[in-house]
C-alpha cells in the first residue's frame, strides 16, 4: 500500500473532517480573452468538510462568490456582476469530491464534480495529501490549467443570455488543511 492508501484506510483517520479556513486558500489564475494578462485572485470565504471511513470518500466545498478578491475594486465588482459570477442569483460555487484514486506516495486523483452558475460538470482534479504534525491532513492541488468542463458549457449559456466566462483556460489551486470534527 502507498503512504496515502494507507492513510485513507487507517481506522483511527475515520469520520468527519472540516476545513481549517485561517489556514486554507483557494486562489484563481486565468488569461483574460484576448490573452494578454494574467488575473490573478482569491475567494476570502468558503467552508467545507468531508469523511474518510469504511472505504468511502466524500468532501465538499462551498465558495462565496461575492467574496472574490483580484485586489482591484472594479474588477471585482465586474467579477461578481451577470457578466461572471452573477453573485445575486448563484452565491456559492461547489467541488463535490465523490472519488479519491490513489495514484503514488501521497498523490491521488480526485472526482470532484465542479457547479458554478447552476451547471454542474465533473473536473478530475490532481492532489497530494500530507499528514500534517498537529494531527490535521494538508490537501493541496489544481487543475493545471486544463479547461474546466463547466467552462463550455458556460460559454454556451452566454450565448443564451444567462452569462459566462471568456471560455480561456482558468487555473484553480487550492490548499486546505483539514481537522477531525472531534477535534474542534
Amino acid at each position: 500500500m502507498t503512504t496515502l492508501e494507507t492513510l485513507l484506510n487507517d481506522p483511527d483517520m475515520a469520520g468527519v473532517w472540516n476545513i481549517d479556513p485561517d489556514r486554507s486558500a483557494i486562489s484563481f489564475k486565468i488569461k483574460n480573452m484576448w490573452g494578454l494578462l494574467t488575473v490573478k485572485g482569491r475567494f476570502t470565504e468558503f467552508s467545507g468538510d468531508g469523511q474518510l471511513g469504511n472505504g468511502a470518500t466524500f468532501g465538499r466545498v462551498d465558495i462565496r462568490t461575492v467574496s472574490v478578491h483580484t485586489g482591484i475594486g472594479r474588477r471585482d465588482e465586474h467579477l461578481r456582476s451577470a457578466d461572471f459570477f452573477d453573485v445575486e442569483r448563484f452565491p456559492e460555487i461547489s467541488a463535490v469530491v465523490t472519488a479519491v484514486q490513489p495514484t503514488k506516495g501521497k498523490a491521488a486523483d480526485l472526482r470532484v464534480n465542479f457547479t458554478i452558475k447552476g451547471v454542474t460538470a465533473p473536473l478530475p482534479l490532481p492532489v497530494t495529501i500530507t499528514e500534517l504534525d498537529d494531527g490535521s491532513i494538508q490537501i493541496s492541488g489544481e487543475n493545471q490549467g486544463r479547461p474546466i468542463p463547466v467552462q463550455s458549457r458556460l460559454e454556451q449559456a452566454r450565448h443564451d443570455g444567462r452569462g459566462g466566462d471568456s471560455g480561456s483556460r482558468s487555473r484553480i489551486r487550492a490548499g486546505a488543511p483539514v481537522k477531525p470534527a472531534r477535534y474542534q
